[in-house]
């Protein structure tokens, strides 16, 4: 069986190319800023113009399309031909429809809902608990990626806010099992992440292997790199650590209304980082993304499930997967809805059916409110939808198994297959078997409802995971130190 091809091209080649040229021309002029002196100096001695007083740096276009080069996939459109990069795109997709989805449960959300279903709070201690033993527990979650970031700590007290991310990285540290992403906010976090890391994987080699603890940093304000990001990439950058920029832009607001100008933006600021890390002559790999939206001028806030915001997203995969031979990160768990509910599965439902029709086929999972809540509920509707979208996009096997012509003369005009032997041996792989849908011909539960239920049943039989002793004496000594 072929899985079905992403038929939905957004961007031709031509346009692909436009982007990419135009790109070059904005990190000239006006060029773009970078409030890191590192960075800065790297790509001056490369010949780029500097403005130290605007932290600004105006790389010529063959200084950023080498570093684009260096950043892309050997078979691309940028560093092969189209009947390649083609091929590659093709070969890609079909082998990761074919594997089995591995969720990763995560993204630094602040808040949970209230007992209401409806309303929300900033996350306590017991809150994170509750959320990691989630992680931990669920057979199908393969990472738990700082899922959410600590307001108060275990006696209630206020954590401040530069000290969350630490204070939240170190409950990660002694208590989950599958550790994977944190957030991390300047140079001091990503010293701390790498700290725990080498403590918990078991030295500096394993940690290198495995980097965990580390994040990418989102760019808000067009063509800028503030200087709190800016000094958290460069140091992973130094380190040869993955780095990442997702770039936001917000049509209307942070970019014009169009979905080709978003993109270009957010393609700009990827390149202009990419050309900063080359400069410097660092080996990191490069994971980036986008988190595209829309300004509501109704309620003037931000949507990143409008139609334009899920365009942009689509644009920019496509645009990296074949001109530039790279994945990026198009989160479907970005969503408006508030709560889990028809808003939240419309949105996500669309979200994942129409970034899958291009190509990307990223299960993030379980965050509301625009990021800003974390929901296990909504984590259990999604892994739901998720695997209903891969068995959709299976496709269709054709060949003389499957057409079945010998048992549909055997049984006949008006013959049933029910107690056939082909319909019990094949039908739990040929069907997609949900566990929270109600299929029911009677009144069961809501999805919402199941969703709940599978919550408790699994914390139920999760307690909390905490490592050795002397671990967790290590990683608190090393807590202690950085404050």
């Amino acid at each position: 069986m072929k899985p079905i091809l992403p038929t939905i091209e957004l961007l031709t080649n031509r346009e692909m190319k436009l982007i990419h040229e135009r790109s070059l021309e904005l990190l000239e002029s006006p060029g773009i800023s970078i409030d890191h002196e590192g960075f800065l100096k790297a790509l001056e001695a490369k010949g780029a113009k500097i403005d130290y007083s605007r932290r600004v740096a105006s790389i010529p276009c063959d200084i950023t399309h080498e570093a684009a080069k260096a950043m892309a996939g050997k078979t691309c459109l940028l560093n092969s031909d189209e009947r390649a990069a083609s091929e590659a795109v093709k070969a890609e997709i079909n082998e990761m429809l074919s594997q089995p989805v591995s969720f990763g449960f995560g993204g630094a959300s602040i808040q949970v809902l209230n007992e209401d279903g409806r309303t929300s709070r900033n996350a306590s201690y017991a809150d994170v608990e509750r959320v990691v033993r989630f992680g931990n527990g669920h057979p199908r979650i393969t990472s738990v990626g700082n899922p959410l970031m600590c307001s108060y700590d275990e006696t209630g007290r206020e954590i401040p806010p530069k000290l969350r991310p630490k204070y939240t990285m170190t409950y990660m540290a002694k208590h989950c099992m599958k550790l994977s992403f944190n957030e991390v906010w300047n140079a001091s976090d990503v010293d701390f992440a790498v700290r725990l890391g080498e403590l918990v994987l078991g030295g500096p080699e394993a940690y290198r292997k495995n980097p965990i603890f580390l994040c990418v940093k989102c760019s808000i304000s067009p063509l800028r790199i503030d200087a709190q990001s800016a000094e958290t990439l460069y140091e992973l950058a130094v380190r040869q650590l993955p780095v990442g920029l997702v770039p936001m832009p917000i049509s209307g607001a942070s970019a014009p209304v169009t979905v080709a100008s978003g993109i270009l933006i957010a393609n700009t600021e990827i390149l202009g980082l990419a050309a900063a890390i080359w400069a410097v002559g660092s080996e990191s790999a490069q994971a980036h993304g986008i988190l595209g939206s829309i300004l509501d001028m109704q309620t003037t806030i931000a949507s990143f499930s409008s139609p334009n915001a899920v365009l942009m997203d689509a644009g920019l995969f496509q645009l990296y997967r074949h001109f530039y031979g790279r994945n990026v990160m198009a989160a479907t768990d970005y969503v408006d809805a508030k709560y889990p509910g028809y808003q939240s599965g419309s949105e996500r439902a669309l979200k994942t059916a129409l970034l899958a029709s291009c190509g990307s086929f990223m299960p993030g999972i379980g965050q509301l409110k625009s990021g800003i809540i974390c929901s296990p509920e909504q984590a259990c509707l999604d892994i739901e939808l998720f695997d209903w979208m891969q068995h959709y996009m299976r496709g269709i096997e054709v060949s003389e198994e499957s057409l079945c012509l010998d048992l549909i003369r055997q049984r006949g005009i008006g013959g049933n297959f029910l107690d056939t032997d082909h319909t019990f041996d094949k039908y739990r792989n040929e069907f997609y078997m949900p566990k929270l849908a109600d299929r029911c011909g009677s009144v069961g539960l809501d999805m919402i409802d199941a969703a709940r239920e599978e919550v408790e049943r699994i914390l139920g039989v999760t307690p909390v995971f905490t490592r050795e002793n002397e671990v967790c004496k290590a990683v608190d000594r090393v807590f202690k130190d950085s404050l």
